[in-house]
């Protein structure tokens, strides 16, 4: 079928003229040669870089000869708009070709579960890719036969795609899209409010405390430490033969009794800061790792040794 003219005067510069003519001539020799989806891919090309009614009518009875009715029909009718707004007489030919389309158009709805759009906040609907808009749902619109792609989302919840497959020309089918599900949060969108509350949370808290008993508990235990050595060098001290002479059951000097009361008082003081410090940082340690978490971001791991103890702190703040 000749559609005349095929193209009309645009904006577009030489160059891009001359591409969107080479590409609408190839696309109607493609169509002659029954080679349908590569011309319609050539004339829908040569319409996006230079618009004319002449395309537009090609494309449509491209469109038609594939199956594609709605699309077809949607092309004439656009092309009955433009032709239309020109004065250019060709807009009978567009309205014909589409009103003798509309008895064969295939018809698809996308129906919601009763309220379940008013219930979701920010819920939209694409199909093939895209978007329906809200006053669409629930309306039977022209679709071309074959497989169409639903894809539902809305924030925090989980997208849903569903295939529904439109059956010949002039069918209707109904899609009732399924109820989103609630989408599961990640490790890291779990642990981000606690970050952002800035450590004011019952979690928090309890872990503050914790680490200060366990801070208190280390002094505890470096106390013990340093008693504990000041014990020994005043033992050492009064047992030293060539010094004060204490044995084991007495001492000869008073300087030695002294540096003995001096070891045992020492030793006293360094059993109860080692007692004393290892319950604060059990119980520090407890506190923080029972404290309410979304994940383990701090480790606390207590360490004594021969040469005293230290308190490890290890994690992301």
């Amino acid at each position: 079928m000749y559609f005349g003219v095929p193209r009309a005067a645009s904006a577009a510069d030489a160059s891009e003229k001359a591409a969107a003519e080479a590409l609408f001539d190839e696309g109607v020799e493609l169509l002659k040669q029954g080679e349908l989806e590569k011309a319609c891919q050539k004339l829908e090309s040569s319409q996006k870089i230079d618009p004319g009614v002449g395309t537009l009518l090609y494309l449509a009875d491209c469109y038609e000869k594939r199956n594609l009715t709605a699309s077809a029909w949607a092309t004439f009718r656009e092309a009955a708009s433009t032709a239309e707004a020109r004065g250019d007489d060709r807009a009978d030919i567009a309205k014909e070709r589409a009103d003798r389309l509309n008895p064969r158009l295939s018809r698809l709805s996308i129906v919601m579960e009763v309220g379940e759009d008013a219930k979701t906040p920010g819920l939209e609907i694409f199909r093939d890719g895209l978007s329906v808009p809200k006053a669409l749902w629930g309306t039977a619109t022209p679709v071309d036969p074959g497989e169409h792609v639903i894809l539902v989302r809305a924030p925090g919840y989980e997208d849903e795609e569903v295939r529904v497959t439109v059956q010949g020309e002039a069918a209707t089918a109904t899609l009732i899209v399924p109820r989103l599900r609630k989408a599961q949060a990640t490790e890291e969108e779990l642990v981000e409010p606690e970050r952002a509350s800035g450590g004011t949370g019952v979690g928090n808290t309890q872990r503050a405390l914790g680490i200060g008993l366990g801070a208190a508990g280390i002094v505890g235990l470096g106390v013990g430490a340093v008693f504990g050595g000041l014990a020994i060098a005043k033992n050492n001290e009064a047992l030293d033969p060539n010094g004060l002479g204490c044995t084991a059951t007495a001492c000869p000097t008073a300087a030695g009794v002294d540096a003995t009361n001096s070891a045992l008082t020492f030793a006293t003081v360094s059993d109860v800061g080692f007692i004393a410090g290892g319950v604060l940082v059990a119980a520090g340690v407890t506190l923080y790792l029972t404290a309410p978490r979304a994940r383990e971001t701090v480790r606390l791991t207590p360490m004594v040794g021969a040469n005293g103890a230290s308190f490890q702190l290890q994690g992301v703040f």
